[in-house]
Parts: structure tokens; C-alpha cells; sequence
């Protein structure tokens, strides 16, 4: 981790952002943009470069106002799926409807494999994926004030968890991108770290304005 209070990583960051954009990319994402929530010795952290009263939220914002400055093309970052729910900021530094006044993309991480496996779990229980889907597109979207494009990513992998160890395959992958679809439809990001995508073929042969999309 580097210390997200720091103008010289702030500086580090946007001048490979700058490179990228002058390569060609049409977009740059902050991915994972928040301070470390996990792990034994996190009461440890010393942040070396914050000034007193600073807290979590303005750190990151003071870097998307710095970004914003000089980075002359779109930006988006990646935010946990639960801010669409719950206050995070304290903990991660993100706080969506202060995030949208300096991005134009918000993609929040909605896997369902990472909420409480009882979230949203109600009948018809095969749909709990389209769920997630379609009220965190629209609560982020609300909470940002409808002033960015909320583009999520979708969970393509199978975690050892209860819901996906019941339900996960083609089905629990299409009915997330139907949740996406039907509440805002503004694009979404598949996600395996395995770059294992077989499982996409079965998800867009049901439907042929999927199977459409994906050949564009």
C-alpha cells in the first residue's frame, strides 16, 4: 500500500495517466481507489503525510480534484459494491455522492459473493444476482446525485461461498447483467482474475440481443 495522503503518488499516478492518455487510451480508472480494510495489523498504519483534521474521504477526493486537473479525458474508478447500502467512508475513504463530483464513471464491484450470503436472499432465490444488481445500479446512481455513468462490474468466477455453491453458473451471470440492463443500462465490466470467460458463451446464447452486443 502507498500512503493515499501523499501529493508525490498523487503526482506518480497522474503522469502515467497522462502517458496512457497520449498513447491512445480513451479512459482512465482508478482501480481500487481506498485505504486498506483487511488484516491483522492495520491499527500499524502510520500515514506520514496527513495533515491533522484530514480524514479518509478528503484524501481521495483531494486526489480526484488533483487527477481531474490534469488528466484531460474521462476518469472512473472502482468502489466496493456495498456503498450502494452503507457508509464505507470511514473505513475505505469512499463516499460516493462526494466521488461523483470528480469522475465521470463510478463502477462499483456488486459480486454477490462478497455480500452476507443472506443479502437480498428472499424468493425467487435464483434471482438474489439480478437483485444486487438492479438496486445497487439504482441506489449509487441516486447517491451520485444521477451525475455519472454507474458502469459495474459483474462477478464471471465461482467463489466456495453458500449462495454461489447453490446457484452459480450460466444463469447466476445472466441475471446480473439483466439487473444492469433493466435498472439503468449504462455498460458493465465482466470479472474473473483468472481471465477465465468460458462460462460467458452459455450466458449470451439466451439471449439474442446479448449474443448481438457481445459480436459488436
Amino acid at each position: 500500500w502507498v500512503d493515499p495522503y501523499s501529493e508525490r503518488v498523487w503526482q506518480y499516478n497522474i503522469e502515467i495517466a497522462k502517458d496512457l492518455l497520449a498513447q491512445g487510451f480513451d479512459e482512465i480508472q482508478f482501480d481500487y481507489i481506498r485505504f486498506p480494510t483487511d488484516g491483522v495489523n492495520l491499527k500499524n498504519a502510520h500515514y506520514t503525510f496527513r495533515d491533522r483534521g484530514m480524514d479518509k474521504e478528503s484524501a481521495l477526493i483531494s486526489f480526484l480534484k488533483y487527477a481531474r486537473k490534469y488528466v484531460k479525458g474521462p476518469i472512473s474508478v472502482d468502489i466496493y459494491g456495498a456503498n450502494g447500502w452503507h457508509r464505507t467512508g470511514a473505513r475505505t475513504g469512499q463516499e460516493v455522492e462526494l466521488l461523483q463530483k470528480y469522475v465521470d464513471v463510478i463502477c462499483p464491484m456488486y459480486y454477490p459473493s462478497h455480500f452476507h450470503q443472506k443479502f437480498l436472499y428472499t424468493k425467487p432465490y435464483d434471482l438474489r444476482t439480478y437483485r444486487i444488481y438492479y438496486y445497487g445500479n439504482l441506489r449509487n446512481y441516486y447517491i451520485a446525485k444521477s451525475n455519472v455513468v454507474i458502469r459495474p462490474y459483474l462477478q464471471a468466477f465461482k467463489m466456495n461461498r453458500f449462495y454461489d455453491n447453490l446457484y452459480y453458473g450460466p444463469k447466476y451471470v445472466y441475471n446480473q447483467v439483466k439487473g444492469v440492463e433493466e435498472s439503468l443500462d449504462m455498460g458493465y465490466t465482466f470479472w474473473n482474475s483468472g481471465t477465465k470467460y468460458n462460462i460467458l458463451k452459455k450466458v449470451f446464447s439466451k439471449d439474442k440481443k446479448l449474443t448481438m452486443r457481445l459480436k459488436k
